[in-house]
């Protein structure tokens, strides 16, 4: 299940589920050679008010090697 809202990862994590969020998924994807840059998508989620820190946003990159 993908579910990046705050309260469903709370309850996830009490409930002992590993998670990974959406950024965590899309850096998975570019390892797996699913896809060739995370930062067009990251873009694309900030275009619809998808909430990224700069600092996470700058995070995100800097794993992914970008």
């Amino acid at each position: 299940m993908i579910v990046d809202d705050q309260a469903a990862r709370r309850v996830a994590k009490r409930i002992g589920l590993h998670v990974i969020g959406t950024a965590g998924i899309l850096i998975a994807a570019k390892r797996r050679g699913l896809i060739p840059n995370i930062r067009p998508y990251l873009d694309q989620l900030l275009a619809v008010e998808f909430f990224l820190s700069a600092e996470l946003y700058d995070e995100v990159i800097r794993r992914a090697g970008e």
